[in-house]
């Protein structure tokens, strides 16, 4: 064989092998989570990593506008709300498709909804104030509020909102609220359905095929379980994975991939935010003057900057981003680290417990690491201890597991002040870990969330949000960034901020 023949078949064989391969990625998407995400049932799934699960799967009637946190239509075409802020009106799209092949009517709405409420888990609290729903025609919901709730749209579009599920499988499984079959499968309308569930091991998600908004490139999507960073990254370095989501891989790490023509880093803005979690009930911090030292003592700017690099910056406002007016609800401890160590020498407990939870991956770890060590010169003695999500969210119901601390790099429900603030700090927020319960923030809370003129609801949300900061509940650390890996070739890679540690998969392609 000559030199140009051999030059010759090497070419085509190169190019067939890239065709391959573009066919191949073109088939599937592979991924990976941090740990097991439990069951993918958007009624009861309240963490962060399982919302690529939750979101591409399951629809509500709004959405956040891709890449921002501006509100379109989703499942509903439009809607409108009363003057009075007490009737909110949806006109659903014709023709939308469940994955069981049933036709979406406002029926299937009013089921969900009703459905949410039966199985009281933590979201449960979006659809508190409903007094009623009614169904004037097939395609048309309405919906009549107890009170106004200006945050009800937010909540409708949500990634921890009411998802809309098929009538006829909740139907099918009245007994348990459809709770078994929605472990391990899922009546949704989504881009995307439940193919296979492996707790434990593995989920795959596939196509659907008469999605309303046209079947999406990548026919499956598979979803591995690997907790250590290292395995993630070598499995992405050798073409086992397309793309890894935030809190997946280390700051380093990713800053390694940044540098590599064979792969795309993406920093996307969010509504994730670091902060930390104080007990002021018991333990170190009931004493007054150590936790109102702790947030002037922790240099916040040192910290982020040593872990994160571009992916945060350090926050100077209480609410989330896009959640509120600049310049309003503004935080800015001080740095004197003197007033710790004072505070610290004179505080009757000096030891401390620091929760870390484990789903938020390597970085969160490092930060609580560098905490400890700026706790321990201080004249503190803190220790460290991992936790799942699922023990983090018993804490509201049980004081006894609660520490001292827990380092918490969550998002809000939605970019509006209520859905952060009211979780977190409410007496009786499903989110509100420590038990910070303070009645004149919840007055303030309840004013700002039924005002209808906005200058009102900042002013209380304003009162309320320096309430929670005075009575020392949290220390408010940075707002995050997004910082997403994929492969090279991988196209329309966009997120939505108030959906952190996802991305948008009916939209990606070759």
């Amino acid at each position: 064989m000559s030199a140009i023949r051999r030059i010759t078949f090497a070419g085509v064989l190169a190019l067939a092998m890239s065709a391959f391969t573009i066919a191949a990625g073109a088939q599937t998407l592979r991924t990976a989570f941090v740990e097991d995400m439990g069951v993918p049932d958007p009624d009861l799934f309240y963490a962060a990593e399982g919302l690529l699960v939750t979101n591409n799967v399951y629809e509500g009637l709004l959405r956040y506008r891709p890449g921002t946190s501006e509100i379109e239509g989703a499942l509903a075409e439009s809607w409108s709300v009363s003057e009075d802020g007490l009737q909110y009106t949806f006109k659903l799209r014709a023709g939308v498709k469940f994955h069981d092949g049933n036709t979406l009517t406002a029926d299937d709405v009013i089921k969900s909804f009703e459905r949410r409420l039966a199985v009281e888990g933590l979201p449960s609290y979006m659809l508190f104030d409903v007094a009623a729903t009614a169904a004037p025609d097939p395609l048309t919901l309405v919906v009549t509020l107890k009170a106004p709730v200006n945050a009800f749209h937010h909540f409708m579009a949500s990634p921890y909102g009411p998802k809309i599920m098929s009538g006829a499988i909740l139907d099918a499984h009245e007994g348990d609220h459809a709770q078994a079959f929605l472990g391990t499968a899922d009546a949704g309308t989504g881009a995307y359905r439940i193919a296979e569930w492996e707790v434990g091991q593995q989920y795959t998600l596939a196509a659907f095929a008469d999605y309303w908004g046209g079947r999406p490139h990548f026919e499956t999507v598979e979803i591995k379980l690997i907790p250590e960073a290292a395995t993630k990254a070598l499995q992405l370095e050798r073409g086992d994975l397309d793309f890894i989501v935030a809190g997946g891989l280390p700051l380093p790490t990713v800053e390694r991939f940044r540098g590599n023509a064979g792969f795309q880093v993406f920093d996307f803005p969010t509504v994730n935010k670091l902060y930390l979690v104080v007990n002021t009930r018991k333990g170190a911090f009931a004493d007054a003057a150590l936790r109102d030292a702790l947030r002037h003592g922790i240099d916040r700017a040192r910290l982020v900057a040593a872990v994160y690099g571009p992916a945060a910056t350090v926050s100077n406002q209480f609410y989330n981003w896009g959640s509120f007016p600049a310049g309003k609800a503004l935080y800015y401890p001080s740095h004197r680290p003197e007033r710790l160590q004072a505070a610290a020498a004179a505080a009757p407990v000096k030891e401390v417990m620091i929760n870390v939870p484990t789903a938020t991956g390597p970085d969160l770890r490092r930060f609580a690491e560098l905490l400890q060590v700026e706790l321990s010169r201080a004249g503190l003695k803190p220790e460290l201890r991992d936790v799942t999500y699922a023990a983090i969210f018993e804490m509201p119901t049980n004081e006894a597991i609660r520490p001292d601390i827990v380092v918490f790099n969550a998002p809000p429900d939605a970019p509006h002040p209520d859905a952060y603030i009211r979780i977190n700090y409410y007496t009786g927020g499903p989110a509100n870990l420590m038990g910070c319960d303070h009645a004149d923030a919840d007055a303030a809370m309840d004013a700002g969330l039924q005002a209808t003129d906005p200058k009102v609801m900042v002013r209380e949300y304003e009162k309320a949000a320096d309430i929670i900061v005075r009575a020392g509940c949290m220390v408010n650390i940075a707002d995050m960034r997004d910082s997403v890996v994929f492969r090279a070739g991988i196209k329309g890679i966009v997120n939505e901020p108030a959906v952190p540690a996802s991305v948008v998969l009916r939209l990606l392609h070759e």
